[in-house]
């Protein structure tokens, strides 16, 4: 078995570690790629604004420093793999390497099976009958107004034997609780509105909920889609990033427009009230997340991408 490495493949390329790799494949004379999972330097850039607006001096300047530190790996990387044709176009504009040399390859999709049948991780109200779900990184100003725009959606229309469970935690969490106790004025459908923060066992959550939906402003090809997918639900989410890679509209899902409320509702509401479209599209879903995005054929593509970024095409074909 062959051990010296062909390539060094970095995840992100975010930080010190970036201009590390890079000087060791200029070192030994290997090719560095970097599997990019979503717009690292804007992400960067938005938690300098985020930390200086709080007046954390400290965490901006750190931000400032892996935002250089990042944008020279960006500029010296050999090639890259990014997980959606957006996200492609974006580092196109921001690194130096040829198109040819950026390659786009899925994310697998994950293990979702609930490891038991232990109650659900938020105390939800147990007579209701239907539940709606979102699972977002709250670390994210991008996120954190999508799901603002969820719950403004949602919130008037909420039937009386629906929840709503908005997962994920971040620096933005508390952000969105005091939002939703400014703006949903009903009581008992402020009630039904879960803000729970991180979930260890989100599992659960996915075999308990009806339908998933997401909004999102900052994202690549976010693996809570393949979760919500593989999970057997039909996913409602805004037509940007990678969600159009993952959703076929109509098929596995639905695609709407977020800037229209009633689009999101009309959505929502269609398939809470059609238990036998949300099975189909939710096995749909399952499929076509467990035909496309399976690990070993994610892998395959993988190997073939980085033989085509560094022009080796016969790399791998010996392991």
């Amino acid at each position: 078995m062959k051990t010296d490495p062909d390539l060094i493949l970095l995840y992100n390329g975010s930080g010190i570690l970036g201009p590390i790799a890079v000087l060791f494949g200029w070192y030994y004379s290997l090719p560095v790629v970097i599997r990019v999972n979503g717009d690292i330097l804007r992400q960067h850039r938005e938690k300098i604004i985020e930390y200086w607006n709080r007046s954390e001096y400290q965490h901006a300047v750190l931000y400032t420093l892996q935002l250089l530190l990042t944008r020279t790996t960006f500029l010296l990387a050999s090639g890259f793999l990014v997980v959606s044709e957006e996200l492609r176009e974006v580092v196109l504009k921001k690194a130096r390497c040829p198109e040819s040399r950026i390659e786009v390859v899925h994310n697998p999709v994950p293990d979702v099976d609930p490891e038991s049948e232990e109650a659900l991780p938020v105390a939800v109200d147990p007579d209701l009958n239907s539940l709606i779900l979102t699972v977002t990184n709250l670390n994210f100003r991008g996120k954190l107004e999508g799901a603002k725009e969820m719950v403004d959606a949602i919130a008037p229309i909420l039937p009386a034997n629906a929840g709503y469970v908005i997962a994920g935690d971040g620096i933005y969490h508390q952000q969105l609780e005091a939002y939703i106790d400014a703006t949903v004025d009903e009581a008992a459908t402020r009630d039904r509105i879960y803000t729970p923060g991180y979930i260890d066992d989100v599992e659960q959550l996915y075999e308990a909920a009806d339908v998933f939906l997401y909004i999102s402003y900052i994202d690549g090809y976010p693996n809570v889609v393949l979760e919500a997918q593989a999970a057997g639900l039909p996913v409602v989410a805004n037509a940007a990033h990678g969600m159009v890679e993952q959703i076929d509209d109509g098929k596995t899902g639905v695609l709407i427009d977020p800037v229209s409320e009633s689009a999101v509702r009309t959505a929502v509401l269609s398939l809470l009230g059609d238990q036998s479209r949300r099975r189909q599209m939710g096995t749909a879903a399952r499929r076509q997340t467990h035909r496309h995005n399976a690990p070993e054929r994610i892998g395959r593509e993988m190997m073939v991408a980085l033989a085509d970024i560094v022009d080796e095409p016969a790399l791998f074909s010996s392991r």
